[in-house]
């Protein structure tokens, strides 16, 4: 089945951006993931210049075996448990979309409305045998920022 990247066109006053969440800008995905642990209500802030409409959602070089869980900024959460990151599945494509800009995001299923200065949540479970590393982890959201027309 075919679902389009955003199922919303953008409209007047509306500017597409993209968030990017790295170990250098959240200090929760630095370091490791022991086997069976968990990292908790990791705080993804967002600017407080305009309002954010997410449309779509990315986990890149996420390791395997590693789960999310997102939460909106009203701390609901958007799937019943975590979901896991690996390629084809939930948040990541495979590696034959990265060289299509655009082509590796998910789309969101509804879009959500989050106020200005917002802050998105995230949950982090290990779900391999091994320990897995963070180093490389980057989610990103994207959408656009909804300015007054």
């Amino acid at each position: 089945m075919f679902r389009a990247q955003h199922v919303y066109p953008t409209a007047p006053g509306e500017q597409e951006y993209r968030y990017s969440f790295t170990p250098y800008n959240v200090p929760s995905f630095v370091g490791t993931l022991l086997a069976g642990a968990r990292k908790e209500n990791i705080p993804l802030p967002l600017d407080a210049d305009a309002p954010f409409i997410l449309r779509a959602m990315q986990a890149h070089e996420s390791p395997y075996g590693l789960a999310m869980r997102f939460r909106d900024p009203w701390r609901n959460y958007l799937s019943d448990d975590a979901n896991p990151t690996l390629e084809d599945l939930n948040y990541a494509p495979n590696d034959a979309l990265w060289t299509i800009f655009g082509a590796e995001l998910v789309a969101v299923d509804a879009e959500i409305w989050c106020p200005k200065g917002a802050v998105l949540w995230v949950d982090l479970y290990n779900a391999s045998l091994s320990t897995v590393s963070l180093a490389a982890l980057e989610i990103v959201f994207a959408g656009v920022k909804r300015y007054a027309v």
